[in-house]
């Protein structure tokens, strides 16, 4: 049984939580999660159609230890080894702030938002495709085979 939601039940320290999902639930040491918070509904200008949401992103998580009903994750950042060595090859985008009307900005995610908490609520991000059954185990990721 494969469930894609779950939550954080316990903060183990700063770098490891533990969320109520396991093998039981189809958990790998391929997925990665994201900790998030639902965000406001965005409605159409024209239509008055919902659009979705703008959910907060507290960070993004992957386990180290999966157990039947439990994993415990660590916070992790994905680094772009190919900015420097290859920039001619790899395109970098570097964003910029965009010449908006300050009377139309209808508010941003507050950074009190970005906390995590027990009770969070955390969904599949992505399962990473490796060749390799091991995964790295260093708390400072610095690649991901995606082959």
């Amino acid at each position: 049984m494969i469930i894609n939601e779950f939550k954080i039940v316990k903060i183990l320290n700063s770098d490891n939580v533990v969320i109520n999902g396991g093998s039981k639930h189809g958990i790998t040491l391929n997925y990665v999660f994201e900790i998030y918070a639902p965000g406001e509904e965005v409605i159409d200008l024209d239509t008055g159609e919902p659009l979705g949401r703008l959910d907060v992103i507290k960070a993004k998580i992957r386990p180290v230890s999966v157990a039947e009903k439990m994993t415990i994750c660590e916070g992790f950042v994905m680094n772009n080894l190919f900015a420097m060595p290859f920039t001619s090859l790899f395109q970098t985008m570097i964003s910029t702030k965009l010449d908006v009307d300050p009377t139309e900005i209808s508010g941003s995610h507050k950074e009190e938002d970005y906390v995590i908490h027990v009770g969070d609520k955390v969904r599949l991000s992505y399962i990473r495709q490796s060749q390799n059954k091991e995964l790295p185990e260093s708390k400072n990721m610095e690649y991901i085979d995606l082959e």
